[in-house]
């Protein structure tokens, strides 16, 4: 399964993931249409090597930048998410811009953004689904890849939610993950 409602709107968390291991390439070579708002961009600002190679990839073309206009149905929407002070400025973006504009939510806020996704029928990815697709894209990524890349974001002490790739594998293969469609986290 793969993107099925692009483009793939990426908040900060879910980016990092790809910047802090190095594995832009990764992300970028497995779905071809992806956002990142200028919100996100402002928030990588504050880590410069992660902010540099997500603008290498801009400046690439593999990802392109949205700003939600102030006139914009969205600019409400984010104002009043982040007016609820539990989400943060990136995932309230990503879910604004998508709610009016379509596409996918890229998020690995999962207790944070779920509910929203849900309840406005908005489509969800995380890096463990991305992981997923990846292998299952036999020419983007190996399960051997696949399993170093989980190790390194666990080194880095990202939350993930299996200790190894190969568990997240079977989420999706035999476990529970094989019937979310819209939703996949």
């Amino acid at each position: 399964m793969w993107l099925t409602d692009p483009p793939l709107v990426i908040d900060t968390d879910f980016i990092s993931c790809f910047a802090w291991t190095n594995r832009m390439a990764l992300l970028t070579g497995i779905y071809q249409d992806i956002v990142v708002p200028d919100i996100v961009l402002y928030e990588l600002a504050k880590v410069p090597h992660l902010h540099g190679r997500v603008e290498a990839s801009i400046a690439a073309g593999a990802i392109s930048t949205i700003s939600i206009d102030t006139l914009d149905p969205a600019a409400a929407e984010y104002s009043r998410l982040i007016g609820g002070g539990r989400l943060g400025r990136g995932e309230s973006a990503v879910m604004a811009y998508v709610r009016f504009h379509g596409g996918t939510v890229g998020s690995n806020n999962v207790r944070d953004v779920l509910k929203y996704c849900q309840s406005n029928d908005l489509p969800l990815l995380a890096v463990r689904a991305v992981v997923v697709d990846a292998v299952d894209q036999e020419r983007v990524f190996t399960e051997v890849a696949a399993e170093a890349f989980w190790a390194e974001m666990r080194r880095i002490r990202r939350r993930l939610p299996h200790a190894t790739a190969m568990e997240a594998l079977e989420h999706y293969r035999s476990g529970p993950g094989r019937q979310w469609m819209k939703q996949r986290y």
